[in-house]
């Protein structure tokens, strides 16, 4: 949907980054010594076997190939560590990415590319299309034909007609709202409801439809 700004994420990841690709050059590199050592280790003790070689020089070989090995050690647990922190730097990033958690459509921005915006602020209005239901009014004379469950009929200007179920009705009745799309309705008391559809109704908000009774 949109991003914040990860200047200082990413900085913190490509830090993160370099540090382990550089541990993993030193590991690689300190590998390769480590054969070389290995074999002026071996070539000292077949000297020494052979009572042909120095004592002190396969003690200095046998050293310096403890001390690589040891760097080794060293060098894979600092690589361990180091990923877990770009795992956890790639975290940071990937949450200035902001994603819908559902599918639906954008009915309002409430900021724009380089306005600041507040911890828990609202950015971006989002409209599942499960979410999108009718409204209507019962006139106090068919009240007590309504029902919850009861099946209707939703349909408007240019569209197929849709089955829909009423899932709400209010338990108080109220005046006419002022602006209600129905020229032939003269009661002055109704009754609010509510009908849905699986998935939601392939309508736009505020959208003028007719309901009647199935």
């Amino acid at each position: 949907m949109f991003t914040l700004d990860d200047t200082q994420q990413q900085t913190s990841r490509d830090q993160a980054q370099a540090s382990l690709d550089q541990a993993k050059a030193s590991l690689a590199q300190e590998e390769v010594n480590l054969k070389f050592l290995t074999i002026e280790l071996n070539r000292q003790t077949g000297l020494a076997n052979a009572n042909a070689g120095i004592p002190s020089t396969r003690d200095q070989a046998e050293n310096s190939a403890r001390q690589s090995r040891e760097h080794i050690a060293q060098l894979q647990a600092q690589i361990s560590q180091m990923a877990a922190s770009l795992g956890g730097a790639d975290y940071s990033l990937s949450q200035r990415r902001i994603v819908a958690q559902t599918e639906g459509s954008v009915e309002d921005l409430y900021f724009h590319p380089g306005e600041y915006v507040g911890a828990s602020t609202n950015v971006v209005s989002v409209l599942p299309p499960a979410s999108i239901y009718v409204r209507f009014f019962v006139p106090e004379t068919e009240f007590a034909s309504v029902h919850l469950g009861q099946k209707v009929q939703v349909s408007c200007d240019g569209c197929k007609p849709v089955e829909a179920k009423i899932t709400f009705i209010a338990s108080q009745q109220e005046y006419t709202p002022p602006v209600i799309f129905s020229v032939g309705s003269r009661e002055k008391l109704v009754f609010k409801a509510e009908a849905r559809a699986p998935g939601g109704l392939p309508l736009h908000p505020g959208q003028p439809v007719e309901v009647r009774p199935l």
